[in-house]
């Protein structure tokens, strides 16, 4: 079944995807496409989010596999969302379906708290000092 234009537009919001869609509608206008065909064939490009597809970048920073863009984003939705009631349809699939997770696991909400809080807290490395000597030295060559 086909999503009308305004369960579209209302998805794509939700999932935070609704101005990439609008940029790809008008890219197709732009070449030439005719303004109807063109919201088809964007809204083609922009099926439903898997919810775990959707979510991989948050899991795989909590899982510490490096940093991953807009993984922060989610983990602070996903901390905020779990002490607050939501009105249905906040949020896209991927952090609605891990929010479930997490409220029906007391112990996995208490690890993806410490987990999430770890990683968003977590100092930036420090770049690496120069010994005192070093320094010197690099002005004695000066």
């Amino acid at each position: 079944m086909r999503e009308s234009k305004a369960e579209l537009t209302d998805r794509l919001r939700r999932e935070g995807r609704w101005d990439a869609f609008k940029k790809r509608r008008e890219e197709l206008k732009a070449g030439g496409v005719p303004a109807r065909e063109a919201w088809y064939q964007a809204a083609a490009e922009f099926p439903p989010d898997s919810p775990r597809r959707s979510i991989e970048p948050c899991v795989e920073w909590v899982d510490g596999k490096g940093d991953v863009e807009g993984a922060k984003d989610d983990l602070e939705w996903l901390l905020a969302a779990m002490y607050v009631k939501l009105p249905p349809g906040v949020g896209s699939a991927g952090r609605r379906a891990l929010l479930e997770q997490l409220r029906t696991s007391s112990s996995l909400c208490e690890w993806f708290s410490r987990q999430a809080i770890e990683r968003i807290c977590a100092p930036r490395p420090a770049p690496p000092r120069r010994t005192l000597s070093e320094l010197l030295g690099s002005q004695a060559a000066n």
